[in-house]
């Protein structure tokens, strides 16, 4: 499928959603878990091989890119034939395919490294040299080569000379046949509307030069990223639409010369992750007086009631009160009565629950 540069294409990719529900199922894809009721069936032992097969659970888990993109299958919507393309993959043909995939940057494989640390260091500044020709800079320096490497570490131990190769494609063919087909067929209305809608504001599936953006909605990447826009303005890539079951309306991922995005309208699931927005903003405001957080720190072992907090603080006694009573309704103390007073101890599930809801919310990205 490929165009000039500066073209571009409606696709369907199933290892870009396999990789997306791989991250629903690792616990950490929080903006994918809307309307998905199939999660609710996965058996807890394919769940429990999630990190041996695949390693730390992290957000948007790239294993399956990676892999597809080395087997020339990364727009490829069959199962099988991806599949059969990647699981055929040996560690030797992968090295000489990101060699030739990264050639346009002057990169080689280091003679110096081990077969598999040579895949993944070409790989890792591949990744660099891509968001760099982009023009994109990433929050924390190093982070784009660091993740590349990881993934491209799991990527090795499936390879079809790798020691996890039988075990992972049986652990994923289950979770495909099983769950994810059938789900997937019932949406296939939807995926056909998805590709009208988007003929419709580009005018035909493919084209030269840069494409139409004013049919995508204005949360959009093409809308809010100006380093986006410049690529497509000066054509400097070829630009994929992404056709996926998700209601995803702001996916982007990059690649040599291509940015693959997806286009759906913000619909039930925008709305229901800004509610989680507005629910977590609600409960971090509790922590956002100081009063309020030597209060946690002062009942962290011992319960204690509002005259003894009162007196430490060098507050009135209804300041306590009314510091208590925001901190309850946060969730993350619990009061009991006493006579006429209240004894206060801290909720520390609700507090950890807090924090990890705020990292899985950000798609923070683990320490790699």
């Amino acid at each position: 499928m490929a165009l000039s540069q500066g073209g571009w294409s409606l696709v369907q990719s199933i290892a870009a959603e396999l990789d997306a529900i791989l991250g629903v199922t690792s616990g950490t894809q929080e903006a994918l878990r809307i309307d998905l009721p199939f999660l609710e069936s996965i058996p807890a032992d394919w769940q429990a091989q999630w990190p041996e097969l695949l390693g730390r659970p992290r957000p948007w888990p790239g294993v399956l890119g990676i892999l597809s993109l080395l087997a020339g299958v990364e727009f490829e919507p069959d199962y099988s034939k991806a599949t059969l393309a990647m699981r055929s993959l040996t560690l030797a043909e992968a090295i000489r395919r990101a060699a030739a995939h990264d050639q346009a940057f002057g990169l080689a494989p280091d003679p110096a490294l081990a077969p598999a640390e040579q895949l993944a260091d070409l790989m890792a500044r591949g990744a660099e040299a891509v968001e760099a020709a982009f023009g994109l800079q990433r929050s924390r320096p190093g982070e784009s080569s660091r993740v590349t490497a990881y993934e491209v570490g799991r990527v090795v131990l499936i390879l079809r000379d790798g020691e996890l190769h039988d075990r992972f494609w049986h652990w994923l063919d289950r979770a495909y046949y099983e769950w994810y087909r059938p789900w997937r067929e019932s949406q296939a209305a939807l995926l056909a509307a998805e590709e009208q809608r988007a003929i419709a504001g580009l005018g035909s599936r493919e084209g030269e030069g840069a494409p139409p953006t004013a049919w995508l909605a204005p949360q959009h990447p093409l809308h809010t990223s100006p380093e986006l826009q410049r690529v497509v303005q000066e054509r400097r890539a070829q630009i994929y639409f992404w056709i996926q079951p998700f209601g995803l309306f702001d996916s982007w991922a990059l690649g040599k010369g291509m940015v693959m995005l997806s286009f759906a309208e913000p619909g039930d699931a925008y709305s229901s992750f800004r509610e989680r927005g507005v629910d977590l903003a609600r409960r971090m405001s509790a922590l956002s007086d100081p009063t309020r957080l030597l209060i946690l720190r002062m009942i962290r072992n011992y319960a204690k009631d509002n005259t003894q907090m009162a007196e430490f603080l060098g507050v009135a006694r209804p300041a306590v009160s009314t510091h208590a009573k925001i901190l309850r309704e946060a969730g993350l103390i619990e009061t009991a009565q006493e006579g006429r007073g209240a004894r206060h101890t801290i909720n520390y599930g609700a507090l950890r629950q807090l924090f990890a809801e705020i990292e899985r919310f950000l798609d923070m990205p683990d320490e790699i």
